[in-house]
């Protein structure tokens, strides 16, 4: 769910042009990891991407809240202090999904499945 609100938003962000349009390619990045994630796909190969764009995500949402701590300094406050607080709370969800996907990949990734006895026998076959 995280890496699909994040995936959204920056892909928005670059979209609409509140941001550069190099923002499209994190989006894509984390679309990718919610596809990975909701295919299966093997934990030696899935982990890697999905700590990497958790760890793409986190510096570019401190970025982005340490642009908006500058929009205040410059005098506009109430759009500032309503873009820090979003941003504050963006921040939060990478660094949970680092540390979900370093301590346990089995938090972030679908269980593997057991071959099943048929695909046992075709392997064994050939």
């Amino acid at each position: 769910m995280t890496f699909a609100v994040l995936g959204i938003f920056w892909f928005a962000i670059g979209v609409i042009g509140e941001g550069p349009a190099l923002l499209i390619i994190p989006g894509i990045a984390n679309l990718v990891c919610v596809w990975m994630i909701r295919s299966g796909w093997q934990k030696e190969y899935a982990r890697p991407v999905l700590v990497s764009t958790a760890g793409y995500d986190f510096m570019l949402t401190v970025y982005q809240a340490y642009a908006v701590i500058l929009l205040i300094q410059s005098g506009l406050f109430v759009f500032g202090s309503a873009a820090l607080v979003l941003y504050s709370l963006a921040v939060l969800s990478p660094i949970l999904m680092l540390l979900i996907g370093y301590s346990s990949a089995s938090a972030v990734l679908p269980a593997e499945t057991e071959p099943s006895e048929e695909s046992k026998k075709k392997a064994d076959s050939q």
